[in-house]
Formats: structure tokens, sequence, C-alpha cells
């Protein structure tokens, strides 16, 4: 990995191949680490990575190096995400996280960038957050929300935070929606939340979609326009009639509001319904909403046989892509699921299939397709296979271009 020009792929590699690394490698591994340039890079993936593999004290030197790391960039979203990507932290280092949130914010030049800097990283914080303090920077996170002039990063961020609320906290969620101006952003946002809101209010928030829809142009369902599509597919999920459901979604044009709606659909279907929504996922023509639809339907398929099928056509489609396609980022949790829900020969079957292609190809491809299939090469492979493939990485460096 040592000689390849991306850094970001280096740093998946180097994150993926972590925990199977032999200890004299680890000390060649954080080199590499600390040697990528690009702060994304190396706070987001390859300091956490590595830092899992450590003991204390080295562990937290490693998290507080990707903590400052993260805390001198600018961009909220890249921040969040890397805070996102650290693994489990004690409460001294999160509050630690909680100042460089703070710090993040204020280098802000608008009060809205301020207050959606801080509202997003504070929303990546709180899943980790013991309690009392989790109710206090949730509330935090909710003021500096009404604070975020554009609508849309109002509902992304309530989003984000809608797993973690409590009752009480859910409904001055809801509070903040009914202050947007735009019935669009309104209804979009009563979707987003839905899925996380209690069984009882789930209903409320049907109708008061379907309420949002007639505020911009909807009328019967018989023509579903653009926007309808968006604010819809979030609720279909939720209708009583899932029958019903299906039907509209056969009616959504748009292919990425369809696969919200088969990805919302999949858990809660009876094996009829299972089957008629699965022909409408893998007719899906986009290949990164197809690929994402095959996921959810193989996740929750009503049988072994099934679910094997539809893991190794979601797998395919990924593979087939390649690492620069958008629907690749889906291979690593495809991996996963195969490894929980594949027999060891079934993945060994499919490890003999997918490392000769793997071997044609140039070095930095190829290493982008380990990252994402790690977990396949460490049950099909063994641990010895991790060492193999992290010298031939750098071995054969020379002569594979």
């Amino acid at each position: 990995a040592q000689e390849t020009k991306n850094e970001y792929v280096q740093a998946k590699a180097l994150a993926a191949l972590a925990l199977y690394l032999p200890e004299p490698l680890l000390s060649k591994g954080l080199d590499l680490a600390r040697a990528i340039q690009d702060k994304t890079s190396r706070a987001e993936v390859a300091l956490p990575g590595l830092a899992r593999r450590f003991e204390e004290p080295e562990r937290t030197a490693l998290l507080r190096d990707a903590i400052a790391v993260a805390a001198s960039m600018d961009d909220g979203e890249r921040v969040a995400w890397a805070f996102e990507a650290l693994p489990e932290l004690p409460v001294p280092l999160l509050e630690e996280v909680l100042v460089a949130a703070r710090e993040v914010a204020l280098r802000a030049e608008e009060k809205s960038d301020e207050a959606f800097r801080l509202a997003r990283i504070l929303a990546a914080i709180v899943p980790r957050l013991p309690e009392p303090r989790k109710s206090e920077i949730i509330k935090q996170a909710l003021s500096a929300i009404t604070d975020i002039e554009e609508e849309h990063w109002q509902g992304q961020v309530l989003w984000l935070l809608a797993s973690e609320l409590s009752e009480e906290l859910f409904l001055e969620a809801l509070q903040i929606v009914e202050q947007m101006s735009s019935a669009y952003e309104r209804a979009m946002t009563w979707g987003f939340l839905i899925s996380d809101a209690s069984t009882d209010l789930q209903p409320y928030l049907v109708s008061r979609v379907l309420d949002e829809m007639q505020n911009f142009e909807a009328t019967e369902f018989r023509g579903i326009g653009e926007q309808q599509q968006a604010a819809i597919a979030r609720i279909l999920p939720y209708l009583a009639d899932l029958d019903k459901s299906l039907d509209l979604c056969q009616r959504i044009s748009a292919q990425n509001w369809q696969r919200v709606a088969l990805v919302g659909m999949a858990p809660r279907l009876a094996a009829a319904q299972f089957t008629a929504a699965l022909e409408l996922a893998r007719a899906l023509e986009d290949g990164e909403d197809r690929t994402g639809a095959l996921l959810a339907f193989g996740k929750h398929a009503p049988d072994q046989a099934v679910k094997e099928v539809v893991f190794r056509e979601s797998f395919e489609a990924a593979l087939a892509a390649g690492p620069d396609h958008p629907h690749y980022r889906l291979m690593p949790p495809i991996v996963n699921e195969m490894v929980r829900a594949l027999s060891p020969a079934s993945l060994g079957q499919l490890w003999k299939i997918t490392s000769p292609a793997l071997a044609i190809l140039p070095r930095s491809e190829s290493l982008a397709h380990l990252v994402g299939i790690a977990p396949l090469l460490i049950e099909a492979g063994g641990t010895g296979t991790v060492r193999e493939t992290f010298d031939a990485i750098h071995d054969t460096a020379r002569w594979w271009p």
C-alpha cells in the first residue's frame, strides 16, 4: 500500500487489514498511517483503523491524533464523518471531541454555517454519550438547528438525531419541522423522521406528509410528480395497506425514490409481497439503486436459499461496477452481511471465483477491491492470507502498475 498514490484507498486498505496484521507489521502500518498527508484519509480512516489494534496508552494517543487532525478541518460534514468513524471512546475523550466541535463551529464565517457545523458534529457524537450528558447535548444540537438558514440541512440533522431522541425531545424536533416555511422540506423531514417515531406517532406523520403533498400540487396518486415522489417514498412502508404501497411504488418513475420505498418496505412484507417487491428491485436500471435495494432484500429474505441468491446478486453487481462507481461503497455492508448469512463453503466458493479476477487488475483498483471485500478474504482465506496480501501489495510495487 505504501506506493499507492490514492491516499484514501491506502488508508482504507490499512484500516481493513489492521485487525489481522501480525505484530511485526503493525509499526510499519502505523508509520504509513501517520505519513498520509490528506487529513480526511488520516483522521477518518487510517488512524481510527489502526487504533482498534492497540492497547492503552497507545490507543488513546492515536485517537487523540485523529481528533486533532479532524478538528483542524473546516468542512463540518467531513469533521462529523471523522468523529463518527472513531471507535468506542472513554468519557474524557468524548469531552475533548465536544470541545473540538465548538472550535470547528466558531471558525465559520457565517452564523448559519456555524450553527450547521455545531449541530452536525454534535449529532455525530450524541450516540456515544451517556445520560444525562446525551440529553443535554441533544438540546444544544436542537437549539443550533433552529439557527440554520437552509431548511434542507435542518431536516438532515434532525434525521441524524432522530434515533437518539426521547419522546419529549422527539416532540421538540417535530416543532422545529412545523416552523419550516417550505411544504416540500416539511414533508421530506416528516418522512425522514417516521422510521424513528413511536408506533403511535407514525400514523400522524403519514397524515402530515399527505397533507403537505397537497401544498405542492399533489392531487390523486394517478400521476406522482417529482416532489411528490420524494415525499411519498418515505411513508409507503408505513401505510396500513402494503398492497397499496406496492402499487404506488410501481408508479414512482424516479428510481432513486423507488429504491428508498423498496428498502423501507423490505422488512415489512409478507412472502407474496416480498417476491413482487424483489422483482421491482431487480428491475431497477441504475446500478447503485439496484445494488442498495438488493442488499435490503437480502437482509430480510424469507428463507436461506433466497437470501444467498440475492446477496450474490448484490455482490456481483458491486464487483462488476468496480471501486470507481458510486455504488461500490455498498460493498463492505454487502460482504459483512454475506459473512453472517452464508455458509463457509459458499464463502469459499465465492472467494475462489473472485480472487483470480482481482489478480489481473491494476494494483490500485485491486487494492480498492480488497478494502471492500476484506471480511470475505479473512473468512475464506484465514489470517495467513492477510499477511500474504499485505506483503504482496508492497513487494510487487515495482512491477504491478
